[in-house]
C-alpha cells in the first residue's frame, strides 16, 4: 500500500488511487466537483489544485490537479500551500460570477456541495457586478427539474447518463462561452436511471421534482436505513419523512449491491406510502379467532417476521406463499438448483464480470439496477482496456479517447427487443437453439454470470441455468424474483397458494391482493394490508397495517443476502406492523421484534447468523439511541399545535436502536444504521466519499 506525504502528514493510500480520492478518503478539506469515485475524473473544475513537491527540500514545489495525479509511493504534495490555496479561491470566485445567489429558495440549499466548497474555500464576497448569464430552462418529465442558470460545468451529469447509464437524450450544448446541458427539447428524460443526476449534480442544476411537492430542508427530514420495495435486488435507500408524509428517497451506499446510485422505480416508487386509500385500522384487535380451522396466505412483500407470525399462528401444513402456482413451481426449482450450488451473484460481481449470460430477463424492466449494473461492467471494462495503455482508471477523458468503443461481453436470450440489445454480443431466441454458440465463451471467462429469473414463467430457462452452471463452475448464478422477499418467504417453505385445498372457516391473507377465486370457498377472510385491494374489499374483516415506511423488520434479496430496514416514522394513529396484528390475533406474547427474533431463530437456524448479526433493541453507542433527527431539526415544538400547545414527547420505538428525536447519538457509527451522510464541512451526499463503507446483510445459504 503506498504512503503518501500530505502538507508533511504520511497517510496510507489505495494502490492505484488518485490524490483528490486519497485525501478525501482520509477525511481532508480539499474542494473538487468534477471527481466522482464512479465516474472518475475530467480535470474540468480546476478546484482541487494542490502544490506538488519533488522532494523533502523543495519548499515552492508546481500546482497540479489532484483529481489527475496519480497517488504514488512518497509523493509530496500540500493543500494549504499558499499558492494552491489562492488559485482554489479565484477559481471558485470565477465559478460563481454567474451562479445566483438563490439558496434560501433553491432546493439544493443546505445539502449543496458547492455550498460546502464555496465556504472551504472562504469565498464571500462578490465583487462581480455586469449582467449575469442566463439560460432557459427545460420540462424534464415529472421526476426531475431543471435550473440551468445554476450550472458550474462540471459535466459530471452527461458523463453519469451518457457514459454509465447509456442515456442518448442530454447532451452538452455549447456556443462561444455558453454550455448547456439537457435535450434537444422539452421531454421526459429516456433514462430509468434519470433519478440519479438529483444526486450526482453538485449543484441544484437537476433537483427532485416530487419532493418539491411537499418540500423540507435536509435538516428537517427524518430519516432512518431501509432497503428499497420494488424490485428483489434490496438495493439500500434512506427515505425522508416530514409530519407523517414521506417526502423522499435517497440512495443509501452499499458496497455489494446499489454503490452509488438507484433506479428511477427505487427512487421515485415511494408514493403509495401517502395515497389516501389506506386500510383502517382496527384497534384494539384482541383474539378474533376461537374455533375452526385457519388457514395462512403469506406474502413476498411482507417481512420476515410478519410471514413467520402467519405461520407460527395457523401452523405450517396450513401456511401458503401468496405466489401464483407457476411462480411457486419455478421459485421451488430456483431454492433447489441453489441448495446445490449456493454461489449467487450480487450486483458487484456482476459489475466485475467478464462476461455475462442472460436467459429470458428484460432487466431495465424486472430488475433495473441489474441492467444497470452491466452497463457499469462495460465502463469498467473499458477502464481496464485502457489500462493496458497506461491510462490510470479515474482519468475518464482520456479513457474515452483512448477506447471510445465499450466492449461488449453480454449474451441475451430474448424474444423482444430490450434497452440492452445494443450492448449485446450475442443474442438469441429463448427457445434457445443457438445456446451452443455461447459454450466457448462461458467456458473461456474467469468469472461469469448466468441470469435468469421468474418473469417469463419459462422452467426450461430455470433449468437451462444450471445446465450453462455445470458446464462453467466457475460461473455465479443470479436469479430475478417476483418480489422484495420472494427469497426470504421461500425459506419458510410454505405450500402452494393455488393448490390450496382447504374448505375451512378463516383465511388470513398477509399484504396480498389475491384473485377472489382463490378464496371463494372459504366463509371468513382476515385481509391485513396497507392500501386497500379487491382482497381487502371483499374480505370479512380488513386491517391496517403500517407500509415498510413506517415499520421495523427483514427481507431477503434474490443472492439471499437478509438485511434489515427500520420504520422512519410513525404516524400518531399507530399503524402497527403486520406482525404485532398477528401477534394479537394468535395470543402471542412477543413484547418487540428481538423476543419474536429469537423465537424464529430457534425454529429457522438458517437465520441465525443473520439474526445474531443485526443490532437488537439494547444496542447503544456512549449510552445513546442512535438520533433519526439532525441536531438541526427544527419546529417540534410547533409542528402539532392543532393537537396541543405543548410539546409532545418523541414516540418511542421497541424494536430498534433508533430514537424518533433529535437527542440521541450522531457521530459514526456501523454502515447498517446510517440514514445519512454528514461530516463537518460535508453536508451533501459527497460526504460519503470520506466515510467508511463495510457491507451489510448476510448470505443465507437454502
Amino acid at each position: 500500500m503506498p504512503t503518501i506525504f500530505i502538507d508533511n502528514k504520511p497517510y496510507n493510500v489505495q494502490p492505484g488511487q488518485n490524490v483528490l480520492h486519497a485525501a478525501v478518503s482520509h477525511g481532508l478539506n480539499l474542494p473538487y466537483f468534477c471527481w466522482h469515485p464512479a465516474l472518475g475524473s475530467a480535470g474540468a473544475c480546476r478546484q482541487c489544485a494542490v502544490q506538488h513537491f519533488k522532494d523533502e527540500s523543495d519548499t515552492q514545489g508546481r500546482m497540479v490537479m489532484s483529481c489527475m495525479t496519480a497517488a504514488t509511493e512518497g509523493s509530496r504534495f500540500s493543500i494549504n500551500h499558499p499558492t494552491a490555496k489562492s488559485f482554489r479561491a479565484d477559481i471558485i470566485e470565477w465559478m460563481m460570477t454567474n451562479h445566483p445567489h438563490d439558496c434560501p429558495v433553491c432546493d439544493e440549499g443546505g445539502e449543496c456541495h458547492l455550498q460546502d466548497m464555496t465556504v472551504m474555500t472562504g469565498h464571500n464576497k462578490r465583487r462581480y457586478r455586469f449582467k449575469k448569464r442566463t439560460f432557459e430552462n427545460q420540462d424534464l418529465g415529472p421526476h426531475i427539474n431543471h435550473e440551468m442558470n445554476r450550472c458550474i460545468t462540471c459535466y459530471r451529469c452527461v458523463r453519469y447518463y451518457r457514459d454509465v447509464a447509456g442515456g442518448e437524450d442530454l447532451h452538452a450544448f455549447s456556443a462561444s462561452n455558453k454550455v448547456y446541458f439537457g435535450r434537444f427539447e422539452d421531454g421526459p428524460l429516456d433514462s430509468e436511471f434519470s433519478g440519479n443526476l438529483v444526486e450526482v449534480c453538485p449543484t441544484g442544476v437537476f433537483t427532485d421534482k416530487t419532493f418539491r411537492a411537499y418540500y423540507s430542508r435536509k435538516w428537517d427530514l427524518q430519516t432512518a436505513p431501509s432497503i428499497c420495495q420494488n424490485c428483489s435486488l434490496g438495493c439500500n435507500i434512506s427515505p425522508g419523512e416530514r409530519l407523517g408524509t414521506l417526502r423522499r428517497v435517497q440512495n443509501r451506499f452499499h458496497p455489494e449491491i446499489n454503490g452509488y446510485f438507484l433506479c428511477d422505480k427505487g427512487r421515485f416508487g415511494h408514493r403509495f406510502v401517502n395515497e389516501k386509500n389506506q386500510v383502517k385500522v382496527v384497534h384494539p384487535i384482541g383474539p378474533l379467532i376461537k374455533e375452526g380451522l385457519m388457514i395462512g396466505i403469506g406474502s413476498p412483500r411482507a417481512s420476515l417476521e410478519a410471514n413467520y407470525a402467519l405461520r407460527k399462528l395457523v401452523g405450517a401444513d396450513n401456511f401458503y406463499d401468496g405466489h401464483t402456482e407457476l411462480e411457486h413451481r419455478l421459485l421451488s426449482k430456483i431454492m433447489e438448483i441453489l441448495s446445490q450450488h449456493p454461489e449467487t451473484a450480487s450486483l458487484e460481481d456482476v459489475r466485475n464480470a467478464d462476461a455475462v449470460f442472460i436467459l429470458g430477463e428484460d432487466l431495465t424492466q424486472t430488475a433495473p439496477m441489474l441492467a444497470l449494473s452491466i452497463r457499469q461492467n462495460l465502463y469498467k471494462r473499458a477502464q481496464d482496456g485502457a489500462g493496458t495503455q497506461g491510462i490510470p482508471d479515474w482519468n475518464d477523458l482520456a479513457i474515452r479517447n483512448a477506447q471510445p468503443e465499450l466492449p461488449k461481453v453480454v449474451y441475451l436470450a430474448h424474444d423482444i427487443p430490450t434497452k440492452l440489445d445494443p450492448l449485446v454480443t450475442h443474442k438469441i431466441s429463448t427457445d434457445l437453439e443457438s445456446i451452443q454458440d455461447w459454450i466457448p465463451a462461458l467456458k473461456a471467462a474467469k468469472n461469469p454470470v448466468i441470469i435468469a429469473g421468474t418473469s417469463l414463467g419459462s422452467e426450461p430457462l430455470i433449468r437451462m441455468s444450471i445446465e450453462l452452471r455445470k458446464m462453467a463452475p466457475q460461473a455465479k448464478l443470479c436469479y430475478v424474483l417476483p418480489a422484495a422477499n420472494s427469497f426470504g418467504l421461500m425459506l419458510l417453505k410454505p405450500k402452494s397458494t393455488p393448490l390450496l385445498t382447504h374448505r375451512g372457516e378463516t383465511a388470513i391473507v398477509l399484504e396480498n391482493n389475491l384473485p377472489l377465486s382463490t378464496l371463494s370457498h372459504l366463509h371468513n377472510i382476515i385481509a391485513i394490508d396497507f392500501l386497500e385491494s379487491e382482497t381487502t374489499k371483499n374480505a370479512t374483516l380488513a386491517l391496517g397495517c403500517g407500509s415498510f415506511a413506517e415499520t421495523t423488520g427483514s427481507m431477503v434479496n434474490n443472492e439471499g443476502r437478509a438485511q434489515r430496514y427500520y420504520s422512519v416514522f410513525e404516524r400518531r394513529e399507530q399503524r402497527p406492523e403486520s406482525w404485532r396484528i398477528l401477534r394479537d390475533l394468535g395470543d402471542f406474547s412477543w413484547q418487540n421484534i428481538d423476543e419474536l427474533c429469537a423465537e424464529f431463530a430457534q425454529e429457522f437456524p438458517i437465520f441465525e447468523p443473520f439474526l445474531k448479526q443485526v443490532h437488537n433493541t439494547q444496542f447503544r453507542i456512549d449510552g445513546q439511541k442512535i438520533a433519526r433527527q439532525s441536531p438541526e431539526f427544527s419546529g417540534r415544538t410547533s409542528m402539532y399545535t392543532n393537537i396541543s400547545l405543548h410539546e409532545q414527547a418523541p414516540l418511542q420505538d421497541p424494536d430498534s436502536p433508533l430514537a424518533y428525536s433529535m437527542e440521541g447519538y450522531h457521530g459514526d457509527m456501523p454502515p447498517d444504521l446510517a440514514s445519512s451522510y454528514w461530516r463537518p464541512g460535508w453536508n451533501s451526499v459527497s460526504a460519503f466519499n470520506s466515510l467508511s463503507h463495510a457491507t451489510s446483510g448476510v448470505k443465507l445459504k437454502p
